[in-house]
């Protein structure tokens, strides 16, 4: 009973998150968490949000956000910035901070510049994305930097729920050292009829991100590939009823098979002991876990909204595959104990680490990479340590 009741607490506590509902108060202060930075042609180059010369928080004090461990392993560092507004009342020309480059960090700038660097704000768990500034090329082929210097955010909401985030961004300001730049930010508060539960559709429309599915090529493929797997089994059936049918007739006249090749010599050994059946074990038990780890994943994500919350699907993943643990288990004791071996505990101990530690091999070098690059890819020590307990 133990081992369901955790499963059942498990079960309960993933559901009371999908829940969580935050209602607001007319004039109750909300904060604009910053999250990362990066190219835009690469974006799983990313970086912390005050890597760049951007505004920081008064006084130095950052107040961090974490909801999870999923959030730790998708590389979500959300850091309270100097963006205030209060809930349904307009601000306009609000100064977010006034800061003068130097000569490294206005060359800092101009490379996220060069490169199109994006960053990614929330609010209310809702992201927003911009773009850090802007090329313009002169007459006389140079180019100059420009960074933009005043976010303008158009906040939808119905009742005392947040529903849809904007941003635009304007007034660019050259990049030059000793030059003083003043960021400012806006608000405006727009009614919507969206519900609250659906104020996630808008991210879940492919032409939010301008991916068009052709629905002509899928379709075209799918029945080509069901054309061949009927062709393939149409040509080995008929074959094998011809294999069959000639092996009967050998049989009644007393032929031998001396002259037969191919699959005939081997069809009364197919079910021989393998050579490495502890090996075929663990490969089987772990293939066994993640085919059933990836079905209760995709039929838990179609049942809730693990898609509103940051890291909910991992975390999810983490738990589900330490909850099946038993399939693997049982999946590699099994036929390994039909093939007469003797060592099922060191087959048992295999197929527990075969999976996760070629994991933590990847993502030992992975993570080495990214901490020497100082990018948010990196996993914390902690929650490597979480990972390997779980």
């Amino acid at each position: 009973m133990r081992p369901t009741r955790v499963l059942l607490l498990c079960c309960c506590a993933l559901l009371a998150a999908l829940c969580e509902a935050r209602s607001y108060q007319i004039g109750e202060d909300l904060y604009v968490w910053v999250n990362r930075v990066g190219p835009y042609d690469n974006p799983q180059e990313t970086y912390k949000y005050f890597s760049l010369p951007l505004c920081k928080p008064e006084g130095h004090q950052k107040s961090y956000k974490h909801e999870g461990l999923g959030e730790h392993v998708l590389g979500y560092d959300l850091i309270r910035s100097s963006i205030r507004t209060m809930y349904r009342v307009d601000a306009a020309d609000q100064e977010e901070c006034t800061q003068t480059l130097t000569a490294a960090s206005a060359k800092l700038l101009r490379r996220a510049i060069r490169e199109q660097y994006w960053y990614q704000f929330f609010l209310d768990d809702l992201p927003v994305w911009g773009m850090v500034g802007e090329i313009v090329h002169t007459d006389d082929e140079r180019h100059q930097f420009y960074v933009y210097t005043h976010k303008d955010f158009a906040i939808s909401y119905n009742g005392d729920h947040v529903i849809e985030v904007n941003l635009n961004y304007s007034r660019p300001a050259l990049v030059e050292p000793d030059t003083p730049l003043s960021f400012s930010y806006s608000v405006t508060w727009l009614p919507s009829t969206i519900d609250y539960e659906d104020r996630f559709q808008k991210y879940l429309d492919y032409n939010f991100f301008e991916h068009q599915i052709h629905w002509f090529s899928v379709f075209n493929s799918f029945m080509m590939v069901v054309f061949l797997v009927g062709l393939v089994t149409m040509i080995m059936m008929r074959t094998l009823h011809r294999d069959f049918a000639a092996i009967g007739v050998k049989d009644e006249e007393g032929d031998d098979f001396a002259d037969e090749s191919g699959w005939k010599k081997v069809a009364s050994d197919v079910f021989r002991a393998p050579r490495h059946p502890q090996a075929l074990a663990v490969f089987i038990g772990s293939g066994t876990q993640l085919a059933v780890l990836v079905l209760l994943v995709v039929i838990t994500a179609a049942l809730g909204t693990f898609y509103q919350r940051r890291g909910r699907i991992v975390t999810a993943f983490i738990i589900i595959y330490a909850v099946t643990s038993f399939v693997g288990g049982y999946s590699s004791g099994s036929l390994y104990a039909r093939a007469r071996g003797h060592h099922w505990i060191s087959t048992a101990f295999l197929t527990a680490i075969a999976f996760p530690g070629a994991c933590v091999c990847i993502e030992f070098c992975m993570n080495f990479v990214a901490s020497l690059y100082g990018s948010l890819s990196a996993v914390p020590i902690t929650t490597q340590f979480v990972l390997l307990s779980i």
